[in-house]
C-alpha cells in the first residue's frame, strides 16, 4: 500500500497492510530537512491540515476573520527578552486585542496567551459580531484542499481541520478559563448569545465541509481534563453532532483531537458520534490504557501520539515503547502520529523506529 492508501484504510476501519505511522509536517516539528524525505521513502504517511473553509480562527495560527469591517493588526516586539505577539481586532462595536509570548527555543503552534481578547463580560459582543460576520460570509475552501492532496499525491493526505467547539475556543483562543466559566455561570447575555453564534458558526461550517475533497475531518478541540463531563455534553458534543450529521452522507469520518487526560469522560466519548481520538495520548502522560480504550470504545479508532514521556528515550527503550503500543492496539487499525513538539534531535529517532517496529 502507499501512505495515501494506507490511510485512508485506517481512516474507515479496515485493517491495512502494515500499521500506519505518520506526521503533521510543519506543524510543531519546525524545518523538516532530510528527516521527511528519508522516513517518506521508508513508507511515513505525511499530513497536512487544511480548512475545508473560510474564513477560519485558528489562535495563533490564523487570527485574521477576513471580512469587512474588521481591522485586523499584528504587532511583535520583546519584553524583557521574551517575544510575544499583539493581536487586535477592531469593529464597529468596539475593539478587543491579546497578547500571546512565544518560547524561544521550541517552534510550538501556539504561544502562551498572556493576555485574553475577552477581558470583560461585555467583551463577548465584538466576538459575537466577528463570529456572525464570519458566519455570513463563509465560503468554501475546496481549490486550496485539492491542490494539496495533489502535491502530496500518494505520500500522505490532507485532512480537513475545523475549528473548536464553543467553550473550547472560549478559554484557549478568547478568554481565559475563568472568564467564560463564571460567565456561563451567571447566564450573562453576551456569552450566552456567543455560544449560540458558535452553534451557526459550526452549522455553516458543516455544510461546507460536507461537500469538501478529503474525507477526514479533524475537530481541534484539545479535550483534556480542563472540561467537565457536563460542559462536554452541553458545549462538545452538540457540534460534534452537527458535523456527524453533515458528514454521514459524505462519507467522510469524523476525529477529534484530544490531549493527555481523558478518562474521566469515558462514557460521553462513547456517546460521542465522532470516529477518531486523535493524539491520543498513552499513559503516564494520559490517563487511559489502549487495552481498555479497545474495549470500551470498540468504534472508536486511536491514533496514539508520540509518547511524551519518551521524548530523551533511547533506542531500545523506544522499541520497548513502540512495541507496546503496538501491542496494546491488538490490531493495525490505529495510527502513530507526530502532532505534538518533540526535540528536533530526537525526532527522526523516533519515527523511524516506529517504522521498524511496524515492519517497514
Amino acid at each position: 500500500m502507499t501512505p495515501r492508501e494506507r490511510h485512508l484504510c485506517v481512516l474507515h476501519g479496515e485493517i491495512p497492510d502494515k500499521p500506519n505511522v505518520a506526521t503533521a509536517e510543519g506543524l510543531r516539528s519546525g524545518p523538516p530537512g532530510g528527516w521527511l524525505r528519508r522516513l517518506s521513502a521508508r513508507g511515513m504517511t505525511i499530513t497536512h491540515i487544511v480548512p475545508p473553509y473560510r474564513p477560519m480562527f485558528f489562535f495563533d495560527h490564523s487570527v485574521d476573520p477576513e471580512i469587512e469591517n474588521v481591522v485586523y493588526t499584528r504587532s511583535n516586539y520583546f519584553e524583557y527578552g521574551v517575544r510575544k505577539t499583539r493581536h487586535s481586532l477592531e469593529t464597529p462595536v468596539g475593539t478587543v486585542h491579546s497578547v500571546v509570548g512565544h518560547n524561544p527555543d521550541i517552534g510550538v503552534l501556539t504561544g502562551s496567551m498572556e493576555s485574553a481578547f475577552v477581558k470583560n463580560p461585555e467583551d463577548w459582543r465584538v466576538i459575537n459580531y466577528i463570529f456572525s460576520q464570519m458566519t455570513d460570509n463563509m465560503r468554501p475552501n475546496y481549490d486550496e484542499m485539492e491542490r494539496d492532496l495533489d502535491t502530496l499525491g500518494d505520500t500522505g493526505y490532507t485532512i480537513g481541520v475545523v475549528d473548536k467547539t464553543p467553550f473550547q475556543r472560549g478559554w484557549i483562543e478568547l478568554a481565559s478559563l475563568e472568564r467564560i466559566s463564571l460567565d456561563i455561570a451567571d447566564e450573562d447575555q453576551d456569552c450566552l448569545e456567543y455560544i449560540e453564534t458558535q452553534r451557526k458558526f459550526h452549522q455553516r461550517a458543516a455544510e461546507i465541509t460536507a461537500e469538501c475533497p478529503s474525507e477526514h475531518i479533524l475537530c481541534i478541540d484539545n479535550i483534556t481534563n480542563t472540561i467537565s463531563p457536563r460542559f462536554y455534553r452541553d458545549y462538545c458534543l452538540p457540534i460534534y453532532e452537527i458535523y456527524a450529521a453533515a458528514l454521514a452522507s459524505a462519507g467522510k469520518v469524523l476525529a477529534v483531537h484530544f490531549d493527555g487526560l481523558f478518562g474521566h469522560l469515558k462514557n460521553e466519548i462513547a456517546d460521542s458520534p465522532f470516529q477518531i481520538i486523535d493524539s491520543f495520548s498513552i499513559p503516564p502522560t494520559g490517563d487511559v490504557e489502549l487495552r481498555e480504550a479497545r474495549r470500551i470504545w470498540p468504534q472508536k479508532i486511536p491514533f496514539v501520539n508520540l509518547p511524551a514521556y519518551l521524548a530523551w528515550a533511547s533506542k531500545e527503550e523506544l522499541v520497548n515503547g513502540y512495541t507496546s503500543i503496538l501491542n496494546d492496539c491488538g490490531n493495525k487499525i490505529f495510527t502513530i502520529e507526530h502532532v505534538e513538539d518533540m526535540p528536533e534531535e530526537k525526532l527522526e529517532l523516533h519515527l523511524s523506529t516506529a517504522l521498524d517496529v511496524c515492519g517497514f
